[in-house]
């Protein structure tokens, strides 16, 4: 029984299994990023660079590169893991946020 359930938590993540499989994504509070259904990928349209820092424009935060919760992806893609949604927020505010690998 408890096989089955571990199975379908793998399978629900999908493309974003590589997050939730890697113990060392942490927030900056060194929790987990992720759980099975809050990483997905982003728009590019969703964040600003400014040197190290990255401003994620729907939840109004800033993670900043070489901190925890700011990690490279493994693609060339944006992904966020959400948290709890906030009101007066469009989106979930981000936990932890993946800058693509081609990123300088």
């Amino acid at each position: 029984m408890l096989t089955c359930a571990i199975s379908a938590v793998a399978l629900a993540h999908g493309e974003a299994e590589w997050i939730q499989k890697n113990p060392e994504f942490v927030d900056r509070f060194g929790h987990h990023c992720c759980s099975p259904t809050d990483c997905e990928r982003i728009p590019e349209s969703y964040v600003r660079q400014e040197g190290k820092d990255i401003y994620v424009l729907p939840t109004r935060q800033k993670f900043r590169k070489d901190e925890r919760g700011t990690y490279r992806s493994r693609d060339s893609s944006w992904w966020w893991c959400k948290g709890r949604q906030l009101p007066g927020l469009s989106e979930p505010p981000a936990v932890c946020i993946f800058f693509p690998f081609d990123d300088s």
